[in-house]
């Protein structure tokens, strides 16, 4: 504990004679024990000319994920590290509580600091994420259609998710059955056993490439995937079950994926 605390208080001295602002890029997502962690992660120039990156924190957010919270959490991570009055850009997802968080933030600044701190001009958009919504609505997006899909993870699914889902179709009924499997120790163990200890990939909200993956991933277990189908039907996922023209769609859509 003692040379963390030594290594960290380096980085802090670093952070606060850096002679640029301290610009910030953060998430929030779930880890694969289903615990909320906002990752924290500092971009600056150092007094001798190098940037540098630092993970400034990662908290666990065990409350309302909204963004005025979020701001607490953050504004207490820029007093730790003591640099407030050098606090730059954001770099973020393009969630609506991060428009939230800023505001939250703006007035925690003012209010603590009494610094101007302008929420949009000082918000950026990550490109990773557009390029990710972008590549959704070229696979699912109708004009009637709303952008974004609640993705609920693989704990919280409802009939109305599962249905939203469905109406998507071929690539949909693979979600579906991925996150049907995923729910379960004995359903994964049931289709560990067909599959010969292949597992599934699932999708997730924040990378285009992960649908990919499924998808690839999907193609190759076909064998198992009508397998479990045919020896273990059940009602939860019997709308997902593909036909032989679902496997001929998806398997066209393939090489879009890999472009």
């Amino acid at each position: 504990m003692r040379q963390y605390e030594d290594q960290k208080e380096k980085v802090k001295q670093r952070i606060q004679s850096a002679k640029s602002r301290i610009h910030i890029s953060c998430d929030l997502w779930t880890s694969p024990n289903s615990l909320a962690i906002l990752g924290i992660v500092a971009h600056y120039v150092t007094e001798d000319g190098q940037l540098e990156h630092h993970v400034l924190a990662l908290k666990d957010i065990d409350s309302e994920h909204d963004g005025s919270h979020l701001a607490v959490v953050i504004l207490k991570v820029v007093d730790e590290w003591g640099f407030a009055s050098k606090l730059g850009y954001f770099v973020m997802d393009n969630a609506g509580n991060n428009d939230t968080m800023m505001r939250s933030l703006s007035l925690g600044l003012l209010r603590r600091y009494d610094i101007q701190y302008d929420p949009k001009v000082h918000r950026l958009r990550c490109q990773g994420h557009i390029i990710n919504l972008a590549a959704k609505a070229f696979l699912f997006i109708t004009d009637n259609e709303k952008l974004e899909l609640d993705d609920p993870g693989v704990h919280n699914v409802t009939l109305k998710h599962i249905e939203a889902w469905r109406k998507k179709g071929p690539l949909g009924k693979i979600h579906n059955f991925v996150v049907f499997i995923q729910r379960s120790v004995q359903r994964s163990q049931k289709f560990l056993t067909i599959s010969h200890n292949r597992k599934l990939a699932r999708d997730n909200d924040t990378r285009w490439s992960s649908w990919y993956n499924m998808l690839r991933v999907a193609l190759n277990l076909r064998d198992a995937i009508d397998g479990y189908f045919n020896k273990w039907m059940e009602l939860d996922c019997a709308g997902d079950e593909l036909s032989p023209e679902d496997w001929v769609i998806l398997r066209r859509l393939s090489p879009s994926w890999r472009s």
